[in-house]
């Protein structure tokens, strides 16, 4: 018997919340008109139609606790930096234990979260196996391909 058991990430407890859109809803913007916004769990993600919406929520949201804008290169590194912008222009990040209520996701607070800055000790994930596991599985993009190459070598046994 060959078992794996794997997480794609972790949870983080969750200590206090933050309702972004009410900072967002004392702007002389709106919503549809002048940007257009996602409201995750635990992230706000952007996106402009008009560039003084962009600088007066950026100033807003920058000095709201508990959240950071996130810079081009920490978008880059995270692998989350797409051409098209398909997932916001910019991206407000909430701080690990910080949940936005009401967000899209829900209207009432949760024990725990997931969907934070992938370095927290909180947000790992896990790979557990009754085999030897090799040294170059350390991602979770690793596992997909490792998991294949086990099927494969399952499939050559078995034929």
């Amino acid at each position: 018997l060959w078992l794996y058991l794997c997480s794609d990430h972790g949870m983080v407890d969750v200590t206090r919340t933050t309702d972004v859109n009410a900072v967002l809803r004392r702007l002389p913007l709106r919503d549809g008109r002048d940007y257009d916004v996602f409201l995750d769990s635990t992230m706000a993600r952007f996106w402009w139609r008009r560039p003084e919406a962009r600088a007066r929520v950026l100033a807003a949201l920058g000095s709201e606790q508990g959240g950071r804008w996130l810079s081009e290169s920490e978008l880059e590194a995270a692998g989350c930096s797409f051409p098209d912008h398909a997932y916001g222009d910019d991206v407000f990040l909430l701080d690990p234990g910080v949940l936005m209520v009401p967000s899209y996701m829900g209207s009432k607070p949760l024990a725990a979260m997931h969907g934070y800055v992938a370095d927290h000790p909180d947000m790992a994930a896990m790979l557990a196996s009754n085999r030897p596991l090799p040294a170059g599985v350390t991602h979770l993009k690793d596992l997909r391909g490792f998991l294949e190459s086990e099927l494969d070598a399952l499939q050559a046994l078995t034929t």
